[in-house]
């Protein structure tokens, strides 16, 4: 996973080739690898928000991840590229939101998804 940088509003964004590894037997990306990867990106969005792992653990607190509403629209492939955009969509009481959106080389929408994150107090 290559990040590329901070693009507009907030907007994280990393070019990903689909590993052999990270598919099934019929060579499609698994579910479960798209949430590693989703996760790695959170994490480097929310350590340049100032609200990352060691900040977190500096106050005794960690995030947690609790609601998930993934649609798989067309699912990637073994050795595809694709691009991968996560921002922070706001509040919904205690959860902090966060979409990410998976895109082939033509622009179009594979994945997309939300999660729903809270705050907790790990003591």
């Amino acid at each position: 996973m290559i990040i590329k940088s901070v693009g507009k509003k907030g907007v994280y964004t990393a070019d990903i080739i689909i590993p052999c590894y990270d598919t099934d037997a019929a060579f499609y990306l698994k579910p479960a690898s798209f949430m590693d990867f989703a996760q790695e990106l959170a994490y480097y969005a929310s350590n340049d928000l100032g609200f990352g792992y060691n900040q977190l653990k500096e106050h005794n607190t960690a995030w947690v991840l609790s609601r998930v509403h993934i649609e798989f629209l067309n699912m990637p492939v073994w050795k595809e590229q694709v691009s991968l955009d996560t921002w922070h969509k706001g509040l919904d009481g205690l959860f902090f939101l966060r979409d990410f959106k998976m895109k082939n080389q033509k622009n179009e929408v594979l994945i997309n998804c939300t999660t729903s994150w809270l705050v907790i107090d790990t003591a």
